[in-house]
Parts: C-alpha cells; sequence; structure tokens
C-alpha cells in the first residue's frame, strides 16, 4: 500500500488547486522558509482524519481555509483529496485497488468526508475503516523524532508510509547520514515523504518537488528534474 496522490484546493496558503504524484519509494519535498511545505502535509494529516489539526487551526475550520492575498480572493471552501494503491490489499476492510478519500470543509462550519464517493460523516473518521487506513501513515517531526525509536517502527512494517518533517534539522552530520541511509534500504518495502532540511536527504529521493512563492504571494509547486546536490 502507498500513497499516489494528493490534491489540495484553497488549502491554508495556497489558492486555487495543486497536485502531487508521490512515488512509491521517497519524495522530497523542498522550499525556503515560508512557502508552505509543512501545510502539504497538514493536508494529508488532515484528509486522514487527525482531528487535532482541526482542534488547532479553529474548530470551524476556516483557518483551513485560504483567507486571500492580492491578487487572490477569499475563498469559501478547501477541499483535499487522496489516492491510495490498495493493490496488495493491505486495507482489508476494501476490496478495491484504490482507495479515495475527499474532505471538504466550508466557512459556515460545514463538513463533508468521502471514501470511494460514499459519504461519512465527521465522527465516521473514527471508525474501524478509517483508523485501519490512519495507521498505516506514520508521521514524524522534530519534536517526535529519535532515530532508534524510528528504525523499530520502520522495521516492523505496520506503517506503510512515513512523513519525516524537518527531522533531519536536529540531527548532526554522521546521524543525518545514517538517518538517508536507514530511509533508502528501507524503500524497497515503504514509502517515504519527506521535507528536508539537508541535502543528504534530498539526494535519496526518486521525486522531487520544489516550492516557490511568486511576487503576489501565491505558491508554485514545481516538479524538479535532474537537480544536482553537493
Amino acid at each position: 500500500m502507498y500513497l499516489k496522490t494528493l490534491r489540495l484546493e484553497n488549502f491554508k496558503c495556497y489558492p486555487g488547486s495543486i497536485s502531487l504524484n508521490f512515488s512509491p519509494d521517497i519524495t522530497a519535498i523542498i522550499g525556503h522558509k515560508g512557502t508552505g511545505k509543512s501545510s502539504i502535509l497538514d493536508a494529508l494529516r488532515w484528509v486522514l482524519g487527525q482531528q487535532q489539526l482541526s482542534e488547532r487551526c479553529g474548530r470551524d475550520g476556516g483557518d483551513l481555509i485560504y483567507n486571500g492575498r492580492e491578487l487572490h480572493s477569499l475563498a469559501d471552501f478547501a477541499h483535499v483529496d487522496i489516492v491510495i494503491d490498495n493493490a496488495d490489499c493491505s486495507i482489508s476492510q476494501m476490496r478495491a485497488t484504490e482507495i479515495a478519500i475527499t474532505r471538504n470543509c466550508h466557512r459556515n462550519g460545514s463538513e463533508t468526508v468521502y471514501i470511494n464517493d460514499n459519504a461519512l460523516s465527521p465522527d465516521d473518521i473514527a471508525a474501524p475503516l478509517c483508523s485501519s487506513i490512519q495507521s498505516k501513515f506514520c508521521f514524524w517531526s522534530r519534536d517526535n523524532f529519535d532515530p532508534a525509536m524510528f528504525r523499530q517502527i520502520v522495521a516492523e512494517r505496520k506503517s506503510t508510509v512515513h512523513v519525516l518533517d524537518n527531522v533531519d534539522s536536529i540531527l548532526g552530520k554522521s546521524a543525518r547520514s545514517e538517518l538517508a541511509e536507514n530511509v533508502k534500504q528501507a524503500a524497497i518495502h515503504t514509502q517515504f515523504i519527506v521535507v528536508p532540511h539537508y541535502n543528504s536527504m534530498m539526494k535519496i529521493a526518486d521525486t522531487i518537488y520544489g516550492i516557490t512563492v511568486d511576487t503576489h504571494g501565491a505558491r508554485r509547486l514545481l516538479t524538479v528534474d535532474g537537480m544536482t546536490m553537493t
């Protein structure tokens, strides 16, 4: 099982729609501080039903919706959808080879959730099916990252998608190299989505997305091909 695509529309700092296609192995998302890399990971956490994100951003979800800037007007809703490859039946409750999850929120406080076009209530996001999907994703940040624990959890293979947000920024040079090697070896059976701080993690990525901010504050997503890391 792996994450195939993520699409977000009017989510946080992103006006309009952007889409990412993920490698089954290692995908890196890069950009300067403040370009919105973490917002992409927040979108993934939110569509998977991590309620604490909504609680942190406001009970009505209004802080998740693009608030407008210069040439881009205030949005009325935010939308995030993902497609998961389930060809190996890792999500045993679903016979489908692909699982599509969609989540929308509106400024009036309403919210909709769909799994393969079947509508759920926001409360259903804690149901066994959703919990099973959530358990396949493991999120790592500077606050919870421990190298030994990371190696252990990856080796257990209970989670098949690991998301690393700037975790290499807290490590020394040798520990960063070791982390990159561990990720590279584990990518044979595990998918990694990384927001790296140093080049050692960028070098091992199969797909790289770069985020830039134009003069009007709009985020642009670029696929980076042939990048040389030093």
